[in-house]
């Protein structure tokens, strides 16, 4: 089927006393563009190419682009101790390029620090025991981190880990 083409379809049953009813319907095919590809400009840009449709239906006044980065997800603890958490969590579903490493940024009412890891798991140290912190996580390619910071995880040192994640 040729895209932005419209097609009439027609249905009928047949049985032994013959030709039923018959229902028709009309389709219109969506017009797509083809060979989309982008390029990192910036850690806050990209170039997007993409080659028009081979038959358009009319004079094309405006493409749509939707971006193609998301945060780290499922950030999580996997053991604490009262100064230490043992974080990890799952790679961007669409990352913005080949993932560098990743920077996890955890905060208290006092105190807040930054610490960066090349795996999908961490061990936060020097943490006052028995306290709150707030933690996120998010990757960097090699254009920079694209803004894309995971959900906060709620974490209590020396405890079973989580109270909540947001």
């Amino acid at each position: 089927l040729r895209p932005y083409t419209a097609y009439l379809f027609e249905v009928s049953a047949f049985t032994s006393d013959g030709e039923g009813q018959v229902a028709s319907t009309m389709v219109r095919m969506p017009e797509s563009v083809l060979e989309v590809s982008y390029q990192n400009i910036s850690s806050t840009s990209i170039l997007v190419n993409w080659v028009p449709p081979l038959y358009p239906n009319g004079r094309i006044t405006h493409y749509s682009v939707y971006k193609p980065d998301s945060p780290p997800e499922n950030l999580s603890v996997l053991e604490t101790s009262p100064t230490t958490a043992t974080l990890t969590w799952s790679a961007p579903e669409k990352a913005n390029g080949v993932i560098q490493y990743y920077e996890v940024f955890y905060e208290n009412q006092s105190y807040s620090a930054l610490t960066n890891s090349t795996s999908n798991r961490v061990t936060l140290i020097s943490l006052k025991p028995f306290s709150f912190y707030n933690v996120s996580v998010r990757a960097y390619t090699r254009y920079g981190n694209g803004n894309q910071t995971s959900e906060t995880l709620y974490l209590l040192s020396g405890e079973d880990g989580v109270l909540k994640n947001v």
